[in-house]
């Protein structure tokens, strides 16, 4: 755990320069994610993420028709 902090520590900053700079950034959301469920499950780990790490913002996208016409293309059955 230690070493996916430290990396999400050296990605924040990489990010923090892009997003000061007016570059949009979409990242992956896993450490987080992983930390809230454990802390959802009653696990006391210990770990308080930083303030200074980037706030992420959730969208909601909606592809059903590209994503069918993909699916359609496949060498596999379609299902909905």
């Amino acid at each position: 755990m230690c070493f996916y902090l430290s990396g999400l520590f050296i990605a924040a900053k990489e990010i923090q320069h892009h997003l000061d700079a007016g570059v949009p950034v979409v990242v992956e959301s896993y450490f987080a994610r992983c930390l809230t469920t454990h802390w959802a499950l009653g696990a006391q780990l210990g770990i308080t993420l930083p303030s200074w790490l980037p706030t992420p913002a959730t969208y909601h996208l909606v592809c059903d028709d590209e994503r069918q016409r993909r699916l359609a293309g496949r060498n596999k059955p379609v299902s909905r």
